[in-house]
């Protein structure tokens, strides 16, 4: 898809009016941080989608990533503070909810190894925890191959229109979350995906906006959430995210419940530039 200057153009003189750095720096696509410039409450949003296809439901989605986002606390990143209340029934149903559409990517995807086959064949259990998820020093295989099915997917997917497509990156970029952005972006490219995949990662909005994090095990996938509980609920209190990197296209983490697992690969930016040039 090539780019829409006359678009990139009035999205630009928006940006200006509410952050002139923000609007900076332009040229092929916005600055990958733009979307920050509506911190904390997004209120001003809406002037983005005007006569964008599926507009209505994006926005929608993006405030709603906005209110459960605490925007006010200096951090680089949109990070979940004041989640609601969940069961710990609900916090499984979510995740195993999220194992499932993985398993719908990896079968559209014909992805295949040891990892894909453990999701398409519903094998993992979950657990719930309460609790700081137990640091990483490396990124599990499972973690891995979770990786790289949301993006390999994700990048794979053709937006509506050129809305879409300049939102891609600036959408990782609000919550270092590539499961959020495309979540976010999901009515734009779901006529794109295949019919048997529906909505894959609105569970893991859900395990997102309720600050958990989730830890891949042999055999199994621990959901953690840092919290009290109370009356058989579980409150979280949990920052997610990582500092903000001052180059946006060196390293790359799906964040937030994917758990940050590091580099996008190598062939992400190769398909959105040929994405773009179709």
């Amino acid at each position: 898809m090539s780019v829409d200057r006359e678009l990139l153009a009035r999205w630009r003189t928006l940006v200006a009016r509410r952050d002139p750095e923000a609007a900076e720096g332009w040229e092929d696509e916005p600055s990958p941080y733009f979307l920050h410039s509506f911190r904390p409450d997004g209120a001003g949003l809406e002037e983005l989608f005007v006569d964008m296809p599926h507009g209505e439901e994006v926005l929608a989605r993006l405030r709603a990533v906005f209110k459960a986002g605490d925007a006010t606390s200096g951090h680089a990143y949109l990070v979940p503070r004041k989640a609601p209340l969940a069961t710990r029934a609900q916090l499984r149903g979510w995740a195993q909810g999220y194992l499932e559409a993985l398993a719908q990517i990896a079968r559209a995807v014909d992805a295949t190894g040891p990892g894909a086959l453990a999701l398409t064949e519903g094998g993992l259990e979950v657990e719930v925890e309460v609790g700081l998820a137990p640091e990483e020093t490396e990124a599990s295989e499972m973690r891995t191959v979770v990786y790289e099915l949301v993006t390999d997917f994700g990048h794979s997917l053709t937006p509506a229109s050129a809305h879409g497509d300049l939102l891609d990156e600036p959408l990782y970029c609000l919550a270092n979350d590539y499961a959020l952005a495309f979540y976010v972006l999901w009515p734009q490219l779901a006529a794109s995906a295949s019919a048997t995949v529906a909505d894959p990662f609105a569970p893991y909005f859900e395990l997102w906006r309720h600050q958990a994090t989730l830890r891949y095990a042999s055999g199994g996938v621990q959901v953690y959430v840092p919290a009290r509980a109370r009356g058989g609920q579980v409150g979280e209190r949990l920052t997610v995210g990582a500092a903000r990197r001052r180059r946006p296209r060196a390293r790359r983490g799906v964040g937030g419940a994917g758990g940050g697992l590091g580099r996008r690969p190598d062939a992400a930016p190769a398909r959105r530039e040929a994405r773009r040039a179709g």
